[in-house]
């Protein structure tokens, strides 16, 4: 039980910084500044843990049923971190099928296919992805015309090796 208390409390902590920071200041880089945050809770919570477990015994168990515990803990700890890190993406831009379904509910009559293809605009769609692969380095823009970059490039050739083991096409099928 202590190991889920500990765990699910150092990524509450991690979670509770990371809002507090973005709600001041949204970083130009944010998957890298929430690993940041993240990996320098964990170091700090689990120092924390064990530099009390040697001054009081909060275990109050040998040395060796301890490192499990540790064990156990960042393995926790780490599965959550990364399906939040993951889950994140999702936010960060919205998805098209997410603008979709924003523009039919604030239709409360629906909507005509007609008036969403009118809805649905590059701003709305193309630019915040451009702007994101741009952010992170994966495309460059020079007058007006986007390169992408080897960091681009490796990126789209895991997509593309893993959709090939999966024998899943572009289109999803």
């Amino acid at each position: 039980m202590i190991v889920l208390f500990i765990g699910v409390s150092l990524f509450f902590i991690s979670l509770s910084l990371h809002i507090f920071i973005w709600r001041f200041s949204i970083p130009r880089n944010q998957r890298r500044t929430l690993l940041i945050i993240f990996i320098l809770i964990l170091v700090l919570g689990m120092s924390s843990i064990i530099i009390i477990d040697t001054i009081i015994g909060l275990f109050k168990i040998n040395t060796s049923i301890l490192l499990i515990q540790v064990i156990h803990i960042v393995l926790l700890y780490t599965g959550l971190t990364l399906a939040y890190i993951v889950t994140y993406s999702a936010l960060e831009v919205d998805s098209p099928s997410l603008v979709i379904i924003n523009i039919i509910v604030n239709n409360k009559e629906g909507i005509s296919v007609k008036d969403l293809y009118r809805n649905l605009t590059d701003d709305m769609l193309l630019k915040p992805r451009l702007e994101d692969l741009s952010k992170e380095n994966m495309a460059i823009k020079i007058d007006d015309i986007y390169y992408i970059t080897q960091k681009g490039a490796n990126m789209a050739r895991l997509f593309n090796f893993y959709r090939k083991i999966l024998n899943i096409s572009a289109s999803g099928g």
